[in-house]
């Protein structure tokens, strides 16, 4: 049997909270998004040695932040969406306001060519291994008969 005072240490034990939030998510969102916090809240959980929500600080999300970049060598922008992943659990558990905005990790976006309909992509462009012989078969691939 739980007692009152059990069940109140363990409303707020990162463990608990953790595998209730991502019950939650797994009932609601899709495997994917249910996987993407899984594996955040994984690496928090590794990054900071804290048991109970209370005890979060500022400088357990920065070092989440380098821990992600340094140990784990994660780019920037996956850096910054699992630092996002962290920050939704916390204010779902009504933990929130522990970072400014200078504090979030930060990435720079890759800006991506557009083609509007009708307009031919330069062949010269592709990049994907095999590309030889792609451009030796793109014949083939588009119908034309012989003869």
């Amino acid at each position: 049997m739980v007692t009152d005072v059990e069940e109140e240490a363990n409303k707020n034990h990162v463990k608990v909270t953790v595998h209730d939030f991502l019950e939650e998510v797994q009932l609601t969102k899709q495997d994917k998004t249910w996987r993407g916090y899984k594996i955040a809240l994984k690496y928090f959980q590794e990054s900071c040695d804290k048991t109970h929500l209370e005890g979060i600080q500022r400088i357990d999300l920065l070092r989440f932040s380098a821990f992600l970049r340094d140990k784990k060598k994660l780019a920037p922008r996956t850096v910054h969406n699992k630092f996002a992943c962290v920050l939704t659990f916390l204010e779902a558990q009504g933990v929130s306001k522990l970072v400014g905005k200078k504090d979030r990790p930060r990435f720079v976006g890759q800006e991506v060519e557009i083609y509007e309909e009708g307009e031919q992509r330069p062949t010269g462009d592709i990049t994907v291994k095999g590309a030889s012989t792609l451009r030796l078969l793109a014949p083939l691939l588009r119908g034309s008969r012989c003869g």
